[in-house]
């Protein structure tokens, strides 16, 4: 007879070029909204929380500076 798992598998890792295209981002000198964005990021990535993660590294890359 064959066993069957019924727990559910560990998470799959993925290569960090998937890493750095959904979580990369640069900060940008400066800037308070994107500081506090980063310290969210920071708390998410403590609590290993990848979609608010990714929301505020999101945010970040797409927050408006005139020297873009």
């Amino acid at each position: 007879m064959t066993t069957r798992q019924t727990t559910q598998e560990p998470p799959v890792v993925l290569p960090g070029a998937v890493d750095e295209y959904l979580y990369g981002y640069t900060l940008p000198k400066g800037c308070g909204v994107c500081a506090a964005l980063d310290g969210q990021f920071k708390q998410a990535k403590k609590k290993r929380d990848s979609d608010g993660m990714f929301k505020a590294a999101s945010e970040i890359r797409h927050h408006p500076h005139k020297s873009r």
